[in-house]
């Protein structure tokens, strides 16, 4: 389908399209930067929905202000006054501060680089010897704002060159270019209390800024062909697709395979004031057409990572607000198959919306290895038994060295000879917190056992959830180990592990893939958790206390919560088996903003890469469950 149909079919939509009021709201609640500001504009270039917060604010540009200078380059090229394999001669002043490739290889003269090598790097590593030369190529900053005029694009503005503008920034002014070691020399003799002058003045200067608005607008006009002749417009679009800089800003939180074409820019003090910026245009999945983004943060101090997460936040909320606004939930379980077909592995998850019922998946009825997720039914069992008054929350329970049990190093630190005895309440605090397995096993001991945990489930018409062995056991025949000793203290089972050969211990690992023990399905725990939450597995106050647990689990930052907004309440418990196969599991129940109600997240996978991969595409399952259900299923 190409550009002209797109656009007529979007707009033939746009009347059923819901406010953007929604979106508006998510930017201002990520958008808030503690000591600075954070703007934003995308435009949905097939519809011409425009979304803003602090659109006409001015943001200092940095290196984003590259993009005007290609497309001034290339309309020079396209009225036949210019052309890309012109050769340009530089030498020692064309050098500039904050220049990889040019400045590091060329510091002596005779060398040339024709334009097209030059917009390259300009746009791919952001060197500023390449822009600065073709800043000066293209006519300077008058002829770049004099284009923009002619275009009607309003709200850009350009006045220096990379080394005036970073002199300036950095509490100096030149009357003319300069060696790189001149440069040095200026900058060497401002005081602290200039530089921190300049820094201030540098952020309120209305010169080399630009409006997120005005900047969306321009790359929507370049999508759109409006700015540039086909041949060039492919051009600077492909340039765009391959940058090398800023990967955790739009594209961070996106959805793996997402394509981007971008231009980043920043600078950076000893101050702390500081520019973290990307524009770009992004390509929603599904044919639901494209956006144009222009974000853009200054003056905060916050670390580099949490600006960056800003921008994401800004891009991944745009992102689902575009492609889930009106959509069914096929839509959503679409975005599961594109995340989890993107995962070298197998991975399924299960998505309800606790209040409204609302539900999605992805194989959410085959049966994954649990890992530690059945930690959860086995809490219930214990909480069931103390509801019915054959259990109490302090009962302390004397614990030996032989009652250690693989994976749990804060109970191997707290047991020694002497012996130790802790409450009912604080081996539950042990085993969700840090999912100590000692505490998990003996828990599971005072509850009956496996059959007794497995009666609860079917008491409760549960179904999909297995435990069938401690984890002891599990974990040993995980190594290849057939047999468990009765005492399988560190002392005494490491030895019997580190003697298993690797070829006995990767056939054991791989039958964890396809064995029935121990396992749930996604649906299967998602329905548990749905039934936990509301209120039907236990009473008020044991409900609560599980909840509050969970909430305060330590483990997996990276997985459910890895790509949720900051300050998001997720109430979860990790499971994971590594490194001969790598089993890496999430569940929980995400609070939604804006009393959207509460989404349960069930989500697992197998025989990937390693954590990091599995954890990517479980935070990506819940961030697109989380976008779905903000903008559009809670509408």
């Amino acid at each position: 389908m190409n550009r002209r149909i797109l656009l007529l079919t979007f707009a033939s939509v746009l009347a059923q399209a819901a406010s953007p009021d929604q979106l508006e709201r998510a930017f201002a609640r990520v958008g808030k930067v503690p000591g600075g500001q954070a703007g934003v504009t995308v435009v949905h270039i097939e519809s011409g929905r425009r979304v803003s917060f602090n659109g006409g604010a001015a943001f200092p540009m940095a290196s984003t202000f590259k993009v005007p200078v290609a497309i001034q380059l290339l309309t020079l090229v396209d009225e036949g006054k210019e052309r890309l394999d012109r050769m340009v001669e530089f030498g020692p002043t064309d050098l500039s501060p904050g220049s990889g490739i040019i400045s590091n290889l060329f510091s002596k003269p005779g060398a040339a680089m024709s334009l097209r090598n030059l917009v390259e790097l300009m746009l791919l590593i952001s060197d500023n010897s390449a822009t600065d030369m073709l800043v000066r190529e293209v006519g300077g900053p008058q002829a770049i704002n004099a284009r923009l005029a002619k275009l009607d694009i309003a709200g850009i503005r350009i006045d220096d060159d990379c080394m005036q503008l970073i002199a300036g920034y950095r509490g100096f002014a030149l009357s003319k270019r300069v060696t790189e070691a001149e440069f040095r020399q200026s900058f060497a003799a401002v005081t602290p209390a200039a530089q921190t002058a300049a820094l201030e003045t540098f952020l309120a200067d209305p010169r080399n800024t630009a409006q997120p608005q005005a900047m969306a607008a321009l790359l929507d006009r370049l999508y759109r062909g409006q700015l540039l002749s086909p041949a060039s417009t492919a051009l600077l679009l492909d340039i765009l697709a391959r940058c090398q800089t800023g990967d955790a800003r739009v594209k961070g939180i996106l959805p793996a395979g997402t394509t981007v074409g971008h231009k980043t820019g920043s600078m950076g003090g000893a101050t702390g004031a500081t520019v973290t910026n990307d524009v770009g245009i992004m390509t929603l999945p599904n044919g639901a057409g494209h956006l144009a983004i222009a974000a853009f943060v200054k003056g905060t101090p916050a670390p580099l990572a949490d600006r960056e997460r800003v921008v994401a936040e800004f891009a991944r909320a745009a992102h689902d607000f575009f492609l889930f606004d009106a959509a069914p939930e096929a839509a959503l379980a679409a975005a599961f198959e594109r995340s989890a077909k993107a995962f070298p592995g197998q991975a399924g998850v299960s998505v309800r919306h606790v209040e409204s019922g609302r539900s999605a998946s992805w194989r959410g009825g085959e049966a994954f290895y649990a890992a530690s997720t059945r930690k959860i039914p086995i809490a219930i069992q214990i909480l069931a038994r103390i509801d019915e008054g054959q259990e109490r929350m302090d009962r302390m329970v004397t614990i030996a060295p032989r009652d250690l049990s693989p994976g749990s190093s804060t109970m191997y630190q707290l047991v020694n000879k002497s012996g130790l005895a802790l409450s009912i309440r604080n081996l539950m605090e042990l085993m969700l917190l840090v999912s100590d397995n000692s505490a998990t096993d003996i828990l599971l001991r005072e509850a009956g056992g496996p059959t007794a945990v497995m009666a609860r489930m079917a008491k409760l018409n549960l179904r999909g959830v297995r435990v069938d062995r401690p984890t002891a056991v599990s974990t040993a025949a995980f190594a290849g180990l057939d047999k468990l000793p009765d005492d399988h203290s560190p002392e005494v089972l490491n030895p019997l592990l580190a003697a298993i050969p690797p070829a006995t211990r990767k056939a054991a690992a791989e039958r964890f893939l396809t064995g029935e023990q121990d396992t749930a399905t996604p649906d299967g725990m998602a329905e548990l958790l749905v039934q936990l939450k509301a209120g039907k597995l236990l009473s008020t106050a044991s409900t609560a206390h599980l909840l509050d647990v969970m909430t305060r689990c330590q483990t997996g930052d990276q997985r459910i919560k890895g790509r949720l907004p900051a300050g998001t309440v997720v109430a979860h418990k990790t499971g994971s088996l590594s490194p001969t196969v790598w089993i890496v599991n999430d569940v929980g129940i995400v609070t939604l903003p804006e009393g959207r109600g509460h989404l349960v997240v069930s989500a697992f996978t197998k025989g990937g890469p390693g954590a990091s991969a599995a954890e990517q595409v479980i935070a990506d399952f819940a961030r697109s469950a989380y976008g779905y259900f903000v903008f559009e299923g809670g509408r």
